[in-house]
């Protein structure tokens, strides 16, 4: 039988074929491809943003639950610690180890150190900038209706001291209303921070938020808003910047440079904001039922004030560039 080497060559060329790896285009190009970029981390501004308005939504929420808590409202109240619940998650998810004190102390670089100024310094500058806008609403609401009061009073001409008389009112009712949104703004947000922590501590115990001690939140509340309230007078009073008052120690606060009054209004506003945090953090804890002493306590409260004292540097340091040394008029000859 003859051998048809045609046909053995052919099927070797096959073989051989089939044996041999295929290259695709595709298997190309991804030689040549570079690897995948890691999504890069936000910045301390868009991380302090953030966690401003989560955190401010989650007092407001909490607000709404201890309101719900006290009226008997169970819908209001469990919608309100749910809203905290989140929120506050929301927070913790972005913090980093270098927004932590501790962390800071014992292994902290330059640039955690400055990650940490930047994040803290931010939210400072934002708090100042609600309370700031809470005193203007109560100041705009609080002349409206004194001027309407007045509408109403008043017909018909009037004398000259009686018109002084009603924009001084009108002034004065500003002040007060002034006063009263910024108020407004600090027990709000420190009722709803301590109702929201006494919520997490009754389900971590119970399973349920149905045993909260009300009394207590609400002295807990009121105790941290008022130093919340004292530090934010602090801050804006020391620079002149309170409605219809001068400033006090204003030989201390005012500079001719620019500088020199960003350096003394942070020098002066970090140990009482940091002071006032502490303090906030205390009350807060306590109110919520929580142990106010132990290491979890303790980092607690160093956290808070070193948040405190970097925020207040920034917020009193920003405030007081705008507390400028009056013009003298030059002497007459």
């Amino acid at each position: 039988m003859a051998l048809d080497l045609d046909a053995l060559d052919a099927q070797f060329l096959a073989q051989q074929a089939a044996a041999k790896p295929q290259v695709r285009a595709s298997d190309i190009a991804s030689l040549f491809a570079s690897e995948p970029e890691a999504p890069a981390e936000p910045s301390e501004l868009s991380n302090a943003l953030a966690d401003f308005a989560d955190e401010n939504q989650g007092l407001a929420y909490g607000a709404a639950g201890g309101l719900g808590d006290m009226l008997g409202w169970d819908w209001l109240r469990d919608k309100g610690y749910e809203g905290y619940e989140r929120n506050m998650q929301e927070v913790a998810g972005r913090q980093r180890d270098a927004y932590n004190i501790d962390y800071l102390a014992e292994q902290g670089t330059v640039g955690d150190w400055v990650d940490a100024l930047q994040y803290h310094g931010i939210k400072g500058g934002l708090n100042l900038i609600t309370t700031l806008a809470s005193g203007g609403i109560g100041s705009a609401i609080a002349k409206r209706a004194a001027a309407s009061a007045i509408k109403r009073k008043m017909a018909g001409e009037i004398t000259e001291d009686v018109a002084q008389k009603q924009i001084d009112d009108i002034a004065r009712a500003g002040q007060l209303g002034w006063y009263g949104g910024a108020a407004a703004n600090a027990y709000g947000m420190e009722l709803g921070e301590t109702w929201g922590q006494a919520a997490e501590e009754q389900m971590r115990r119970s399973g349920n938020i149905d045993n909260i001690d009300l009394m207590k939140v609400t002295q807990g509340g009121l105790a941290a808003g008022s130093l919340e309230f004292a530090g934010d007078v602090a801050t804006l009073g020391l620079s002149k910047m309170l409605p219809g008052k001068e400033g006090v120690l204003q030989g201390l606060m005012q500079r001719p440079s620019a500088l020199g009054r960003v350096g003394i209004g942070a020098a002066v506003n970090a140990p009482i904001e940091g002071l006032t945090e502490r303090g906030q953090h205390f009350f807060e804890t306590w109110g919520a039922d929580k142990p106010t002493y132990g290491e979890e306590y303790e980092a607690g409260a160093r956290q808070a004030m070193f948040a405190g004292a970097v925020g207040g540097a920034a917020a009193g340091g920003t405030i007081n560039l705008m507390n400028r040394p009056a013009q003298q008029e030059p002497p007459t000859v």
